[in-house]
């Protein structure tokens, strides 16, 4: 391949990229949009919190066990179709979901929702896998989600103007016009750029070092199942629980929480947690950065994030019930706790499938484990609403510290077990890994 047709390729590469940080920009617009401006529609609506959480819990299971579907379909489908079906079908929701003001219409349209939310990450790994070297792969992963991280931004600073302005109900007009302009575009620039691009295995094989490429064992069947287990994956699955747990928990309660210890209203409240994101993407930088330095195990690793989760729950406690410390301060530890959970996530998450790429199962490692984090999130916003409203405040942050200690017990107890499975099935070191949806 000449320089000049390798430019060329780069940039149209680049396009597909790029749309695709675009399509999942938008994705997390038309997802994330109810649990950011829950708080607000409780107070619009009357409808309990508990019950509010029950409709992300819905969107959260379907979002989890679509992946699966997901995955399946894009294996045999084109891609691009999945994509910009799960564009058009989020916008439909969207639009039709403030016409509505029972929580059962509520549940059943955003459990449709979280189905076609799942219809966006595995057909892009599948895009990007397509056509893009292993390296190139993985940097695109990075981008795709600093995506979903810049829209949770965007979201904690549009949503409060619209209540102030508007009412919820704008939230998801809005959200669904975007989600509906995405989908076009989508279908559209897709379709030219793919014209222009063919599969460049020339790309995908060319690699300039070694340690780029990833190739599966081959010469016999690897029987994957007793693998997992020797290495323990179901400790390492019970800990991505607590950390979806955690993650997610904290993100959609925190600015109820602020409500209840100040005089601020819902739009303020939200604005102060942008706070969430923006601590996530800079503590996940900062994890990275001393998971490359300091540790070779993902599992030791997970546990530190872990026991540091503690400790700062633990003066979340404090403050609040002792000293009444202003919302800011909760707001920055609970923030460092979502941050912590963050690499937590990318750890368990994308570091540990890496481990098996010889094996040929990094996507249904990834996809597994990926899973798990929703289950752990679902069950969260229900059983924080509830503990929030039946015993109160104190009680739901004892409970958020409980289980951070739940999570660092699970990865001490795993690290072993981990560290012999590493040892012997990558004697090499791989720090090279993808990046979590």
């Amino acid at each position: 391949m000449d320089a000049g047709t390798r430019k060329n390729n780069s940039k149209i590469l680049n396009l597909i990229v790029l749309l695709c940080c675009l399509a999942y920009f938008v994705s997390y617009i038309t997802r994330k949009n109810y649990s950011v401006a829950i708080s607000g529609i409780a107070e619009s609506t009357g409808i309990a919190k508990s019950a509010l959480g029950a409709v992300e819990s819905a969107l959260l299971v379907f979002y989890g066990a679509g992946q699966i579907v997901s995955g399946f379909l894009g294996d045999r489908f084109k891609p691009q179709n999945i994509v910009f079906l799960g564009l058009a079908l989020s916008a439909v929701c969207n639009a039709i979901f403030p016409m509505f003001d029972s929580v059962y219409a509520f549940t059943a349209i955003w459990a449709v929702n979280g189905f076609a939310q799942a219809l966006f990450w595995p057909p892009m790994v599948k895009i990007i896998a397509d056509y893009l070297s292993p390296a190139r792969y993985k940097l695109a992963c990075s981008h795709i989600s600093t995506a979903a991280q810049i829209a949770t931004i965007g979201l904690y600073l549009l949503i409060p103007l619209i209540l102030e302005t508007l009412n919820y109900k704008w939230v998801f007009w809005v959200s669904a016009i975007a989600g509906a302009a995405m989908a076009a575009v989508w279908i559209f620039v897709y379709n030219i750029i793919i014209k222009k691009c063919e599969k460049y295995s020339q790309e995908k094989n060319e690699c300039p070092a070694a340690d780029a490429c990833e190739t599966p064992a081959s010469g016999h069947e690897i029987k994957l199942a007793p693998l997992m287990m020797a290495c323990g994956i179901v400790t390492i699955l019970i800990g991505i629980i607590f950390q979806g747990f955690l993650r997610d928990g904290i993100t959609t309660w925190m600015p109820d929480f602020v409500m209840s210890h100040s005089e601020m209203g819902a739009s303020q409240s939200i604005l102060m947690n942008v706070l969430m994101p923006v601590f996530g993407i800079a503590v996940t930088y900062l994890g990275t950065f001393i998971y490359s330095k300091c540790f070779r195990s993902e599992l030791t690793a997970s546990s530190v994030m872990f026991l540091l989760a503690a400790v700062l729950l633990g003066a979340l406690f404090a403050v609040n019930h002792w000293f009444s410390a202003p919302p800011v301060i909760s707001v920055i530890l609970a923030a460092l706790v979502v941050g912590l959970m963050h690499f937590t996530n990318l750890a368990l998450i994308s570091y540990v499938p890496a481990r098996f790429a010889r094996y040929g199962a990094v996507a249904f490692l990834s996809g597994l484990t990926n899973a798990f984090t929703y289950v752990g999130s679902a069950v969260s916003t229900s059983v924080t609403a509830v503990f929030s409203e039946k015993f109160g405040w104190d009680y739901a942050l004892v409970l958020w510290l409980c289980v951070a200690l739940a999570g660092a017990f699970v990865c001490v107890i795993t690290v072993k077990r981990w560290k012999k499975f590493i040892d012997k099935e990558n004697p090499t070191t791989q720090n090279s890994v993808s990046s979590q949806k």
